[in-house]
């Protein structure tokens, strides 16, 4: 029997939930929390119990949301005060158990016995289980970066990360990241194993939590991006990107090819296109209503939107949400990327899950890449909402260009194609993506995506 009722749970979490970073909810009018019966996974003390929690939203929406809870007569000394979700009894408290080293074990050795608690499917896969071995469950670190999920390092050479807001169906991080495995592609992090929910939904259940290896020592791509993009503009002319950008094209290469030959793809057809120019109309009126600085530009941004089609050749699945935040570099004992990793394969957050499955365009991840250059160019430059010198955006220009170049060199090389007014149509849609984001959000990064468009636009590698 679980220590607390969901009734007791719904008023505290409905203060706790919408001061997540992890919630999708914000600003919105929240009506009511209602939380199921929690299912217990350790009587403690503390207890441990899994909740789910239904988030109604004032205009009727309704979002579900997942928190291992902590229950007991006090939080852990040290805990952080964001990780108390508040008292839910005379004598009992409640917290964030991803928060608490002791309770995250618990969750881990449910995984790795295979623990089947009312609907909660706990499962290692047999192939994995050797990672295991000398692990030490107890040692956790939550990560504190994440926008959308928790994740958790384990003895720094696991990580488990839980999907906070839950929607019915397999994740795309687990649905891929098993199918190229399958398949023989190393260049991802393989499922040790996974969490499912089948209470309400058996045949389709929402995917809870994955665990998979953590590379310690490894560098994220944009970190190593910009630390190169930094000395450029320090006047180091060798800290170009070529090199790494060459090998991570050839990568990319790879994981379309994988991911076509493991799910099915599709052929685009009329209905395809047209919602993708219907989409791309709607989008735009929205993304000069945010920058009006736009509007000088709009012919030629419609004129190459006009032009575009779902893709070249069949439609598969992609990655969905690629750029250097998604790719670490194995280092090979120096500043040398001896391979790249690639990461997070949920796709969009913004996007729905049967339009972050539905098969696409491999030229939407080229492009998402390609402007995450553009970015990692431009970011020592943003300062105050001005780019610094004409001259420091042209260096920039250049950086970009030399490792966009490089890119799809290796994308092309492992058999990456696609024709250049189509991904050009790609790279602008991202572009407008972008500057809807940073007009609402950060408005001093607005030049980069507009900078972007305008080169997009004359097909030149330097500003106008």
């Amino acid at each position: 029997m679980s220590p607390v009722a969901g009734e007791a749970l719904a008023s505290p979490l409905g203060a706790f939930l919408p001061a997540q970073r992890w919630f999708a909810g914000r600003g919105r009018r929240v009506a009511s929390v209602r939380v199921g019966p929690p299912v217990p996974l350790d009587p403690g003390p503390p207890a441990l119990v899994h909740v789910l929690a239904d988030v109604v939203y004032a205009d009727g929406a309704v979002e579900r949301y997942q928190v291992p809870v902590g229950v007991g007569a006090a939080p852990p000394a040290g805990l952080a005060a964001d990780r108390v979700i508040g008292r839910v009894a005379d004598d009992l408290v409640a917290w964030d158990a991803l928060a608490d080293q002791r309770l995250t074990r618990v969750l881990l050795e449910r995984m790795v016995a295979g623990a089947d608690l009312a609907g909660l499917h706990f499962t290692v896969e047999s192939h994995a289980a050797a990672l295991l071995v000398g692990v030490d469950l107890g040692a956790a670190r939550p990560l504190g970066a994440e926008q959308s999920n928790t994740s958790v390092v384990i003895d720094g050479r696991l990580i488990l990360k839980v999907f906070r807001l839950l929607v019915a169906g397999v994740n795309p991080e687990l649905e891929l990241t098993e199918a190229l495995a399958k398949h023989g592609f190393d260049a991802v992090a393989q499922p040790v194993g996974w969490v499912e929910h089948a209470g309400e939904r058996p045949a389709d259940p929402p995917t809870l939590a994955i665990l998979q290896p953590f590379y310690a020592g490894s560098a994220e791509g944009w970190a190593l991006a910009v630390e190169r993009s930094t000395a450029w503009h320090d006047g180091d002319d060798g800290a170009g990107f070529g090199a790494e950008a060459y090998g991570l094209g050839q990568v990319t290469g790879r994981l379309h090819a994988a991911l076509a030959t493991a799910l099915p793809t599709a052929r685009p057809g009329p209905a395809e296109a047209a919602a993708l120019a219907e989409r791309r109309r709607d989008e735009l009126a929205e993304t000069v209503q945010l920058a009006p600085e736009l509007a000088e530009l709009l012919p030629a941004v419609r004129a190459l939107l006009g032009s575009a089609t779902p893709g070249d050749g069949p439609l598969q699945r992609i990655h969905g949400d690629y750029h250097l935040g998604q790719v670490l570099g194995i280092l090979d004992g120096g500043p040398a990327v001896a391979r790249w990793l690639i990461l997070d394969f949920e796709g969009e957050p913004a996007r729905s899950l049967a339009q972050r499955r539905r098969p696409d365009s491999p030229l939407r991840d080229v492009a998402g890449m390609l402007r995450s250059f553009d970015y990692a160019a431009f970011q020592p430059l943003v300062a105050g909402g001005e780019l610094v010198s004409d001259t420091a955006g042209e260096r920039a220009a250049a950086w970009a260009h030399q490792a966009r170049e490089a890119f799809l060199a290796g994308w092309q090389a492992a058999g990456g194609s696609g024709a250049t007014n189509s991904l050009r149509t790609f790279e602008l849609d991202k572009a407008l993506y972008e500057v809807r984001y940073e007009a609402r959000y950060r408005p001093s990064w607005l030049p980069v995506p507009l900078g972007g468009i305008r080169r997009l636009l004359a097909a030149s590698p330097t500003p106008r």
